[in-house]
C-alpha cells in the first residue's frame, strides 16, 4: 500500500497497511519504521525528497536510490541540513544533488502531509446528524437486514447525532462460531436412521480436499448436516437419500445433484443458489461462502463440514427475506420445479446431424477462399487477412483509403471502423464478409461436431441463475446465439434435428416485456 502516512507515526499514532492482499496487514510504530528504513518516521518526507515517488509525481534527485538516500539521512537528517553542511557531503553525491537542489526542496514540500489545518475555529454544527437523518439511515440498514451495521450505528454515528452529549457506549459485534459434531455414516441404514424425516443439507467433497465446491473431480464423499450435527458418508448413500427424500434436501446448485438421479424428483426442499438469484438477480455469482457471510451472523466456515452446517442454516433467513419481498412463490413454484426439467433436458441433449455440419463447413471454406482471392486481387498483394496490422497497412497505406488515422499499434480495423467505409470500397465489404464466414465456420461448422457425444447429441448446460431478466442461458456450448436472420445462420440451424417420429418447434413471445408493461 501507500506508505506516505508513515511520516505521521509517533508515540500516539500507528499506521496499519496491507502486506499481502487484504488479509495480511502490518502495523508500523516508530520502531518498525526505523527497522525498515534505518531512520525515524519524521524523515520520511526527506527520504521521498531524495528518491522521489513516481506514483505521486515527486521527481526527487535523479541518480540517487534507496541506499544513497538512507546514507544521507543517517548522516545529515533533513535535506535542509544536507545543504547547510554541503562541504561534508560525498563528492559523488554532490555531483548528483547540485543540479537538483531546488527540485529536492520542492519534492520534500510535495511529500509532506500538512498537519496544521486550522480546525480550532471551524464550525462543525451544520454537519451534525439530525434525528431524522439518523432514523432514516437506521431504516435503510433495517430494510436490507444489515444487522452488524445496525448494531454499530450508535457507536459510529451516535456521537454526531443532534443533541448528543458524552461518549457513546462501545458496541461489540458478536459473530457465532459454527461448532460441528462430525461423525462417519458407514452404511446407508445408519445414515437413513439418523436423518429420518428431518430436513438435511448436503455438500460434495472435491477430490483436492480444498473448498472448491464445483470441482469436476469429486472424491465421492459427501457431508450431510442437520443443524451442527454432520455426517461424512459416500456419494452413493447421499444420492440414495436424496432420491428417497428430495422434499427434505437443502442444496446449493441442485441441478448437478439431480442429474445423477435415475428418478428425477419434482423439486428439492431448498436451493440456496436459486434463492440468492431470486433475491438479487443482478449479482454476477452466488458463491455459497458469499451467501453465508451475507445472510448469517457467523464466523466464515473454514471446513466443508462447517460449510455444510452453514448451508443448513441458510434456509431460514433466506426464506424470511423471500417472504418480505413477496418472492417465495417464485422460488417454490417456478425456479425449484424447473431445475429437474432442465437437468433432464441436459441429459437428453439435442440431436445434431454431423453430415449437415460437415457439408456446410466445406461450403463455407469454398466461399472463404473465393473471398480471399477477390481481396488479394483488389489489393494486388497477398497478405494475412486475419492480421489487423497487415490489413490496416494494406487498406490505409498501400491502397490509401482515406479517413482512418494510424494509432500507436497500427491502424484500427474493427467493424465500427470498416462498416461505414464498406459501401464505397468493395475490398472492405469483402473483408467484412470474410470475417463473418470464418467466424461462423470456426464457431459452429467446425466446433459443434467435436461436441457431439456417442449418442449423436450435444449436451449443453442450461444456466438458471445468470440472466437478471430471469431468462435461461446456455453454455458449453452456447446454443442460444446461433444466427437466425441470415441464410447462413438458418443453414447451421438445419443441423439440429428431431428424433424419428418427433418435430422441433420454436415458440417465442412477441414483445413480451411491452405486453407485461401494458397489462400493469
Amino acid at each position: 500500500g501507500d506508505l506516505d502516512s508513515l511520516q505521521l507515526v509517533d508515540d500516539n499514532i500507528r499506521v496499519m497497511t496491507m502486506q499481502r492482499g487484504v488479509t495480511e496487514v502490518i502495523f508500523y510504530g516508530r520502531e518498525e519504521v526505523i527497522n525498515r528504513y534505518g531512520f525515524g518516521p519524521e524523515y520520511i518526507p526527506d527520504y521521498k525528497a531524495i528518491v522521489g515517488d513516481k506514483s505521486d509525481n515527486i521527481p526527487g534527485v535523479p541518480g540517487i536510490g534507496d541506499k544513497g538516500a538512507t546514507q544521507l539521512i543517517q548522516q545529515f537528517g533533513t535535506v535542509e541540513n544536507i545543504l547547510d553542511k554541503w562541504e561534508e557531503v560525498d563528492p559523488k553525491l554532490q555531483k548528483k544533488i547540485e543540479p537538483a537542489k531546488e527540485q529536492m526542496l520542492q519534492s520534500k514540500w510535495l511529500a509532506t502531509i500538512q498537519t496544521n489545518a486550522p480546525l480550532e475555529d471551524f464550525d462543525f454544527e451544520p454537519f451534525k446528524l439530525t434525528n431524522e437523518e439518523y432514523e432514516a439511515a437506521m431504516a435503510f440498514l433495517e430494510m436490507y437486514e444489515l444487522k452488524s451495521h445496525i448494531r454499530r450505528m450508535p457507536q459510529v454515528l451516535g456521537k454526531y447525532r443532534e443533541g448528543f452529549e458524552g461518549e457513546p457506549t462501545p458496541v461489540e459485534v458478536a459473530r457465532e462460531t459454527i461448532q460441528v459434531q462430525l461423525e462417519d455414516a458407514k452404511t446407508y441404514e445408519e445414515l437413513d436412521a439418523w436423518v429420518q424425516d428431518k430436513p438435511f443439507a448436503m455438500l460434495l467433497e472435491p477430490a483436492t480436499g480444498q473448498m472448491d465446491l464445483y470441482s469436476e473431480e469429486a472424491s465421492n464423499k459427501v457431508y450431510v448436516a442437520i443443524g451442527e450435527h454432520v455426517r461424512y458418508t459416500s456419494e452413493e448413500f447421499a444420492l440414495k437419500l436424496l432420491e428417497t427424500r428430495p422434499q427434505n434436501a437443502i442444496l446449493h446448485d441442485s441441478k448437478p445433484w439431480i442429474r445423477k438421479l435415475a428418478n428425477k424428483p419434482n423439486r428439492v426442499r431448498f436451493d440456496s443458489m436459486l434463492a440468492g438469484y431470486v433475491l438479487q438477480s443482478g449479482r454476477s455469482n452466488y458463491v455459497l461462502r458469499d451467501l453465508v457471510q451475507g445472510y448469517l451472523e457467523v464466523t466464515p466456515p473454514t471446513t466443508l463440514a462447517e460449510m455444510t452446517a452453514a448451508l443448513y442454516q441458510l434456509e431460514s433467513p433466506m426464506r424470511d427475506r423471500l417472504k418480505k419481498e413477496n418472492q417465495e412463490s417464485v422460488l417454490d413454484e417456478i425456479e425449484l420445479p424447473l431445475t429437474p426439467i432442465l437437468a433432464q433436458m441436459e441429459e437428453v441433449g439435442i440431436a445434431v446431424d454431423a453430415q449437415v455440419l460437415g457439408d456446410f463447413s466445406k461450403k463455407l471454406e469454398a466461399e472463404i477462399q473465393e473471398l480471399a482471392t477477390k481481396i488479394y486481387d483488389e489489393a494486388k498483394v497477398t497478405f494475412n487477412i486475419a492480421s489487423p496490422k497487415q490489413l490496416g497497412e494494406v487498406l490505409f497505406e498501400k491502397m490509401m483509403i482515406p479517413g482512418v488515422k494510424r494509432g500507436k499499434t497500427g491502424y484500427p480495423t474493427g467493424a465500427e471502423v470498416l462498416q461505414p467505409l464498406a459501401p464505397a470500397y468493395p475490398i472492405i465489404a469483402n473483408v467484412l464478409s470474410y470475417r463473418e464466414l470464418t467466424k461462423l465456420k470456426g464457431t459452429y461448422a467446425d466446433a459443434l461436431p467435436k461436441l457431439i457425444k456417442s449418442d449423436g447429441r450435444i449436451h449443453t448446460t442450461y444456466a438458471q441463475a445468470v440472466a437478471a431478466t430471469g431468462r435461461l442461458s446456455s453454455n458449453d456450448p452456447n446454443l442460444q446465439n446461433i444466427p437466425i436472420r441470415t441464410e447462413i445462420g438458418r443453414s447451421i440451424r438445419k443441423a439440429f434435428v428431431a428424433a424419428e417420429g418427433y418435430k422441433l418447434a420454436s415458440f417465442d413471445y412477441s414483445q413480451i416485456e411491452l405486453r407485461i408493461l401494458a397489462e400493469m
